[in-house]
């Protein structure tokens, strides 16, 4: 790439996190769908074993619960951090970033209990 100003570094450095989140997204969106996929085959596997069934639906709510913690935690630390540095200013798009995995996370648990609870 070569030398690069020091006043453009940080417009470049943004321009090519952009594309890189775009790309991720749109890989994240493909691979959630064949995990949906996979997960539906495993409850075809476990048939009418409903003790499994029920299992399977504690273990996720409990994941589902872990989650929803680890998100108000990082609302709860938001608050804390004050956006004047570049630093903070770092952290909270990091922060925001890890938000909303979880957050998609969330969807994807709550779609496989709705999945399993169309199966009991």
């Amino acid at each position: 790439m070569g030398h690069v100003p020091f006043a453009e570094k940080d417009s470049i450095y943004d321009s090519y996190r952009a594309v890189v989140n775009s790309l991720y997204d749109k890989f994240e969106l493909s691979r959630r769908g064949a995990r949906m996929e996979s997960f539906e085959n495993s409850l075809n596997e476990m048939g009418g074993d409903h003790n499994r069934l029920i299992r399977e639906r504690e273990r996720l709510l409990r994941i589902y619960e872990q989650r929803r913690s680890e998100i108000k935690t990082y609302e709860n630390n938001m608050g804390f951090l004050s956006a004047r540095s570049k630093n903070a200013d770092s952290m909270l798009r990091d922060m925001q970033r890890r938000m909303q995995r979880l957050r998609d996370d969330l969807a994807d648990l709550e779609a496989k209990i709705k999945s399993i609870d169309s199966k009991l």
